[in-house]
């Protein structure tokens, strides 16, 4: 039977191994930089769920007040690398900075008290990223006819009721 952490530490490993297979080819200059933020976002995203066990395990005191802010991060990181996809002049340093901010109160509410709060803010904020990626993807997929784009509508999409539902619940 699988157990939250067990979940987590696949997760983990999943975003972790995910990212680098796309970091490689842009480091070899196989890809330009959407390679490195969909790479580095999830090898953040890995890092962050791999906190959470970490965490469960008697980590350090940071793990909690810095893993899910950082999680926002990686989000942003994920969502810019479709849009720098789809639109390679746009620019990106508002959206990062955005989501910083918004990570923001995430970085205060640490107690077990709030841990409601954090599972559905941090769940909101992961199904706004998952709804614009699914929207970059299909507009994408329409207008590039891009089959991989549809797997990412495919992958992302479904996530988004399930982080509202968790979200909700959470509250």
């Amino acid at each position: 039977m699988l157990d939250l952490s067990t979940m987590y530490v696949m997760v983990a490993l999943a975003s972790i191994v995910a990212g680098i297979i796309h970091v490689v080819p842009w480091a070899t200059g196989r890809f330009d930089s959407w390679a490195a933020w969909w790479g580095f976002g999830h090898i953040l995203l890995g890092i962050t769920a791999a906190g959470a066990v970490f965490r469960d395990m008697g980590g350090g005191e940071y793990i909690v007040w810095l893993g899910n802010p950082l999680a926002v991060i990686a989000y942003a990181a994920i969502y810019v690398v479709l849009r720098s996809f789809a639109y390679p002049d746009s620019r990106n340093r508002l959206i990062m900075t955005t989501s910083a901010i918004v990570a923001t109160p995430l970085f205060f509410s640490v107690s077990t008290a709030e841990l409601g709060f954090r599972v559905g803010y941090l769940s909101s904020l992961r199904a706004v990223f998952d709804l614009a990626i699914t929207l970059i993807a299909i507009r994408l997929a329409r207008r590039e006819s891009l089959h991989t784009a549809w797997i990412v509508v495919a992958l992302f999409a479904p996530t988004v009721p399930l982080f509202i539902v968790r979200a909700w619940s959470a509250l």
